[in-house]
């Protein structure tokens, strides 16, 4: 009986990982929200991350947590989307176009690490296939992604990288 229960156990576990695959959360979409995921719960949430930065790096001057009425992507809350979100304005980035990844940085929490690391894909096979949109570097922590806008130079990213991972 063991011997049968066990690929029985494997066999849905596999079934329920790869359910989530199908959900697509680079743009909001009509279906249930990513399911299946396992879901991982950070220390602290987006804005805290964002403050800890701001307090290594002098040039981030200001921090702006997103809500439903300020996204400029309009993912937050969706059943696609990352459920916080906060901007990191830097002072070397050019912020006069509104909230996005161009004011500095932005950090955002998906439901799972899978999730951060599908939205990151997404973003830059975008930015590879169309480099009028600029570039940006991008890193994955648990289910964070850190943006940082590509106007910055990649020592300035680095440092970014850095004190973002050390949380």
């Amino acid at each position: 009986m063991r011997k049968l229960l066990l690929p029985v156990v494997a066999f849905g576990l596999l079934v329920t990982g790869c359910s989530s695959e199908a959900s697509d959360v680079s743009a909001p979409a009509e279906s249930s929200a990513v399911s299946g995921t396992s879901s991982t719960q950070p220390a602290a949430t987006t804005n805290e991350v964002a403050k800890a930065i701001q307090a290594k790096i002098p040039q981030a001057t200001k921090v702006v947590e997103i809500t439903e009425e300020n996204d400029p992507n309009n993912l937050f809350g969706r059943p696609t989307g990352y459920s916080q979100a906060t901007i990191i304005v830097d002072k070397r980035a050019d912020c006069d176009a509104g909230l996005g990844v161009d004011c500095g940085a932005v950090i955002e929490l998906w439901p799972s690490e899978a999730a951060a690391n599908k939205r990151m894909a997404y973003i830059q096979s975008i930015l590879e296939d169309s480099p009028i949109f600029g570039s940006e570097y991008d890193t994955v922590n648990g289910p964070m992604l850190l943006r940082v806008t590509g106007n910055l130079k990649p020592s300035a990213a680095k440092a970014y990288e850095q004190a973002f991972t050390e949380q």
